[in-house]
């Protein structure tokens, strides 16, 4: 995920998806993680320009995963809730494994 830059669906994913997975499954620290998330949004800002203020949002997503524990959507409940996403997901994810 963190290697597909997205022009639509970042900041759903970045508060359902990678906020959560770094902090609790990668447990890594606050600051790497800020890090890693900005980096994730300055390549989708290429794809298209972001609409939000990076430090303004990830802040708050990364805050709620530490506190309350707060997982990863699974793949599987991408598709029912964001379909679009995880169509996406899944092409570009396609992409990188035959490349």
């Amino acid at each position: 995920m963190l290697q597909i830059p997205l022009s639509d669906y970042r900041k759903y994913s970045r508060w359902r998806i990678i906020a959560p997975y770094l902090i609790n499954i990668k447990k890594l620290s606050y600051n790497d993680a800020f890090d890693i998330t900005s980096d994730w949004l300055n390549k989708c800002n290429k794809a298209k320009l972001l609409d939000f203020n990076m430090n303004g949002r990830i802040k708050p997503n990364l805050s709620v995963a530490v506190a309350k524990d707060y997982r990863p959507i699974s793949f599987k409940n991408l598709i029912i809730q964001n379909n679009q996403l995880a169509e996406i997901i899944s092409t570009q994810m396609e992409g990188l494994e035959s490349g």
